[in-house]
């Protein structure tokens, strides 16, 4: 037992830490507990969840009970609980005994003496159930007082016949039938004649009684009406009770099938889906398909804009994709922003490509919450059973996913035997990052900038590169997308940016060059960011923050707001980078007000080929100036691109033509005491 209430303690003189931790028959009469446990075992064995039945129980005191004991079964998750209901039924169990020592009496009545009928006459009136005995021609024999009461509403005449007694108690209302009366009359009376037994529950004047109907020997029929109201109010409440159970059990389940957040379903749900597409497949002969979606800038927003904005967005998403799939389809939220389908193929796989094709076009209609257009975008990893076992299928369907983000994103790629292989090496990078971080192995290396006229060097850019214990320097592009997954790029920013302030902090240049920092939108929302700032506050020379475009792709929130206004105030200058490449609105710039934006790479490389490259390029420096923005242009490899940018107006210029990244080292022993020192760039390789 694990908690009894006040009445059962009361109705055994038990104190509740006498009880708990005992079994639920500990209370029962060890005389009958056996016979009680044999008959209700296989009832519960059974899967019965509502299991009554009446024995015989002890008080502490040693006082026998008779007890209804009502045991309601709810399953769980975990197992079963059992809410047992006992009632003290001793009273009833004395009036049954004592009509049955009536009955009995009855019968040794035909052979007693004339005291001994007193006596009977006496123990008959005693019974507190309603008693009535008729002989063979339906004539009233012997009735007790309480039938007098409850039925008669007068004493009972010996002799009197049994059609008379039911009209006289109908007309005066002591008893009341539904239907017409002869009708009810004319039933009764061909039940007494017939022998026919009456009904063992009657309803009468709006009280429950059980009728127990004996025939003597000589053809007397013997009648205990015994109320019984109470007890099966009682049941029905306890019935009332297992159906209340039952309901918050079924709706526990189905919770316990659904994602919190979208109501769509979750890995539990997609477990008993498989279970049921791994028969479907046994007897079909077809396929089970696994489709894994993740969003690929939800990140950047949840981060940026807050979590509410982020769940709405997840609803948004979750609404779509259940418009999309078919009607056997299965679909679940399996973690922040990702989502699965599972699916039965039996036909050709152009289907779910034609349900993958879906999925992207209606991803890319921006996603509108309180009237900002958001641009959520999805990669999609598709496995099936054709090249998967059923337990690797969800396991496939993600690295084909990831395999989908390594390319670009905004596409499906499917999972292939060979994946495996880039798995293990994903893996593996893995490991070497987390200890490389550990160890300190990633360094900035330095990209100058130069003016746009003499060329003069006024500042570099740092710039991640991982020394490798056996691959040796390393750009971004190798480890990046693994360190995105594993989320340690802000540790790395972190480390970059804290070395590179430490070497030029402790360099003796006369003039400490401005010094350029890549920083990712997640990272501007870090709380570690305000230590940065403090940090470049104590550097001598200009800090700029190069920010990514997408920050633009949205108006600012408050939020955004608050820490560009953090970092302007710690004197660090903001530069919008890889202006150019995305979508950026012009509102959302002017609102940002960086001091400088950096023109994308890919835009100065195809001005070689195109004039209408060459034309924005013209038109975007123009309109930064106009907007009082310095402009710094990159991907700068040839004289010529040099010397046009100049005559566009650029204010900087950063690229191969003027040097390849290199280490602290180098940057000091070229530049620094005792180097060439920073008046202008050597137009070439380093």
């Amino acid at each position: 037992m694990l908690w009894v209430n006040e009445a059962h303690l009361n109705m055994f003189g038990y104190r509740a830490e006498e009880m708990i931790g005992e079994y639920v028959t500990y209370f029962l009469d060890p005389d009958h507990r056996n016979d009680f446990i044999a008959q209700i075992a296989p009832k519960i064995s059974a899967g019965d969840q509502f299991v009554q039945g009446e024995t015989y129980a002890l008080k502490k005191s040693g006082e026998r009970l008779w007890i209804s004991l009502v045991l309601v079964v709810v399953p769980t998750e975990n197992g079963r609980f059992t809410v047992a209901v006992c009632r003290d039924m001793t009273d009833l169990k004395n009036r049954e005994i004592a009509a049955e020592k009536a009955l009995k009496l009855n019968k040794k009545l035909l052979r007693t003496s004339l005291a001994d009928r007193v006596r009977l006459v006496s123990a008959i009136d005693a019974i507190e159930d309603q008693l009535v005995i008729w002989d063979k021609n339906q004539r009233l024999v012997r009735c007790n007082k309480r039938f007098e009461e409850g039925i008669l509403g007068r004493p009972g005449v010996p002799g009197e016949p049994y059609r008379e007694v039911v009209h006289h108690a109908l007309k005066s209302g002591a008893l009341r039938f539904e239907g017409p009366e002869d009708a009810m009359i004319e039933g009764c009376v061909a039940k007494m004649k017939s022998g026919e037994p009456f009904p063992e529950y009657q309803v009468i004047n709006g009280r429950n009684y059980r009728l127990s109907q004996s025939l003597a020997p000589n053809g007397d029929r013997v009648f205990v009406r015994t109320d019984v109201t109470e007890f099966l109010q009682q049941q029905a409440q306890l019935e009332q009770k297992n159906i209340e159970l039952e309901r918050e059990r079924q709706e526990a389940d189905a919770r316990a099938l659904r994602d919190d957040l979208t109501g769509l379903g979750n890995r539990r749900l997609l477990a008993e889906t498989m279970e049921r597409l791994s028969a479907w497949r046994t007897s079909s002969g077809g396929h089970i398909i696994a489709v894994h979606i993740d969003l690929d800038r939800f990140k950047q927003i949840n981060d940026t804009m807050g979590h509410r904005i982020g769940d709405a967005v997840l609803l948004e998403v979750a609404h779509r994709l259940s418009k999309v799939i078919e009607p056997d389809d299965t679909l679940a939220r399996i973690g922040g922003d990702e989502f699965l389908i599972l699916r039965s193929e039996a036909k050709d796989a152009q289907t779910v490509d034609d349900l993958t094709e879906r999925v992207l076009e209606t991803m890319k209609v921006p996603v509108v919450v309180e009237k900002k257009a958001l641009r959520i975008g999805v990669s999609i990893g598709i496995a099936s059973t054709e090249v998967s076992p059923e337990a690797d299928l969800t396991t496939d369907s993600d690295i084909a996913l990831h395999k989908a983000k390594s390319f670009r994103r905004g596409r499906a790629c499917r999972f292939e035997r060979r994946d495996y292989n880039a798995m293990e090496e994903t893996k593996r990078v893995s490991d070497e990052i987390l200890i490389g971080l550990e160890k300190g192995s990633f360094e900035p290396h330095f990209q100058m900038q130069v003016t746009s006229k003499g060329h003069e060097i006024v500042g570099f850019e740092a710039l991640a590169r991982w020394e490798h214990p056996t691959r040796g320097i390393l750009a971004p592009f190798a480890f990046l997308p693994v360190a995105e997954e594993l989320d340690v790029v802000d540790r790395i920013d972190s480390m970059i940016f804290e070395k590179a302030l430490d070497y030029f902090s402790a360099a003796k240049f006369d003039v400490p060059p401005s010094l350029s920092f890549n920083i990712s939108n997640r990272r501007l929302f870090s709380p570690k960011l305000q230590q940065a700032a403090e940090a470049a506050r104590s550097y001598r020379g200009v800090v700029t923050f190069e920010l990514l475009e997408s920050i633009l792709l949205d108006e600012p929130d408050e939020a955004a707001s608050l820490q560009l206004d953090m970092l302007r105030d710690a004197d660090i200058r903001i530069e919008i980078d890889d202006f150019g490449s995305g979508h950026a609105s012009i509102v959302a710039l002017d609102q940002v007000a960086p001091d400088a934006i950096k023109i994308d790479g890919r835009l100065v490389m195809a001005m070689s080929h195109s004039k209408r490259s060459a034309k924005m390029v013209r038109s975007i420096v123009e309109l930064a100036h106009a907007l009082e923005f310095s402009v710094t242009i990159e991907g700068v490899e040839t004289s010529e691109l040099a010397r046009t940018l100049g005559e566009f107006g650029a204010d900087k210029l950063q690229g191969y033509h003027f040097g390849h990244p290199i280490s602290f080292d180098k940057v000091n022993s070229l530049f620094g005491p005792g180097g060439r020192g920073m008046a202008r760039a050597p137009g070439g390789p380093l």
